[in-house]
């Protein structure tokens, strides 16, 4: 049997994935599994065993679509052949998302939102992972942080949903953070047919919605979120995949595409995947992709004391200070600090005995090597270490700094 690639297939009530699950496989799920209920099926076998590469414009929809199937419809899903993934969500609760442990740690797993708070926490979680993860531009952290929130809070305002799917993941060789956020409301098209905008198809509604001030109702949100993804995302050069009933709109490196002939749910559950793929290497003005419109950074915004100081508590950081993984993590986020905020950053190693010289290495000394030598006095203090602490870390910027 002769299956395209990226393509779930279905043999009686095995469905089998295929290597790659990405946005192309959800297509011929939904296809399968209207198919398999037309021919009686209500107990399935999903096979996994063939896949090795997994992205959130996939996985997201998957989770969402087979809990709709197991509680809208009734049917049954064994998972096979795949002990390290998970098609089953976790709640976003902070003692989870929050905790640094690795199977909660927010980026690689799909997550499920319902309120508003549990939004906050994925968000913060997520760009607090891509910060430590990453040396991003200007403007990537914020404007990344600004479309999540949209596109998450449109799931709880507009999409009659009772729930929403995210999952993001940063792919370092491309340098790319991409995230999918996935719901089985009514879709962008219902929404607004009823409105003023009055789309002639669910294509349309998607083109409408990314014009400024388009919403459902104005007394819930101004129009805001989904033009300010395009804008923001078009400035990055990124990309952006929109699906929503029968509609698809794509945008890649700013060359738009749509088509009108999407499998999805049914009328009532036409959903809604919003796919898209920011460069961290790339930066974005966002008073110019927001027409001179520039959000605060709540991140950072509080961060300074009195003196326009950053005290950067290194015992309060999940990561640990044992490895020169731990060490690169902080090394991101100081890095990222130092973009975002003209503060100066103390470095406080308060409340540790004793740090591997690997970490100090991988931390500081080559953080002081990425910024320069003036830059790095100009900016950065490092207080409360222990004498031992003060030689591993001294010695490692000497080393650094004589090279």
């Amino acid at each position: 049997m002769h299956v395209p690639p990226g393509e779930v297939y279905r043999l009686d009530n095995v469905i089998r994935f295929p290597l790659r699950i990405s946005s192309w496989s959800v297509n011929s799920l939904l296809r399968e599994l209207d198919e398999s209920q037309r021919a009686g099926h209500k107990q399935f076998s999903i096979d996994m065993g063939a896949v090795r590469h997994v992205f959130p414009n996939g996985l997201a929809p998957f989770a969402g679509i087979f809990e709709f199937y197991k509680n809208q419809r009734g049917l049954t899903f064994e998972l096979n052949n795949a002990p390290y993934l998970g098609l089953t969500p976790l709640n976003i609760e902070p003692t989870d998302i929050l905790d640094g442990s690795a199977i909660h740690h927010p980026l690689g797993r799909v997550w499920r939102f319902s309120r508003s708070t549990q939004v906050s926490d994925f968000v913060k979680a997520f760009v607090l992972a891509v910060a430590q993860a990453a040396e991003c531009e200007n403007g990537v952290l914020m404007g990344m942080e600004w479309c999540l929130y949209e596109v998450m809070d449109n799931v709880l305002n507009h999409s009659s949903s009772h729930c929403g799917y995210v999952m993001g993941q940063i792919h370092q060789k491309k340098k790319h953070i991409a995230l999918c956020v996935y719901d089985h409301g009514r879709g962008i098209y219902n929404s607004l047919k009823s409105t003023e905008h009055a789309p002639a198809n669910p294509s349309e509604a998607i083109k409408i919605s990314m014009n400024k001030g388009v919403t459902r109702d104005k007394e819930i949100g101004q129009g805001y979120g989904m033009w300010g993804l395009h804008n923001i995302v078009l400035a990055n050069s990124g990309q952006l995949r929109i699906t929503s009933g029968s509609g698809f709109y794509e945008m890649n490196n700013g060359t738009p595409r749509h088509s009108n002939t999407v499998p999805f749910l049914d009328r009532e559950h036409n959903c809604t995947t919003v796919d898209f793929q920011i460069d961290f290497s790339k930066g974005i003005s966002l008073p110019n992709a927001l027409e001179g419109y520039e959000p605060p950074n709540i991140r950072v915004q509080d961060l300074p004391d009195e003196n326009n100081t950053i005290v950067y508590k290194v015992a309060e950081k999940r990561t640990g200070v044992g490895t020169r993984e731990s060490g690169k993590a902080l090394r991101a986020e100081v890095w990222n600090l130092m973009k975002e905020s003209d503060a100066s950053i103390t470095v406080d190693f308060g409340g540790l005995g004793v740090v591997a010289s690997s970490f100090a290495d991988e931390f500081l000394g080559k953080l002081a090597v990425r910024v320069g030598v003036e830059k790095f006095m100009q900016r950065i203090r490092v207080t409360g270490m222990t004498p031992t602490v003060r030689v591993l870390v001294e010695g490692s910027l000497d080393r650094r700094l004589e090279n």
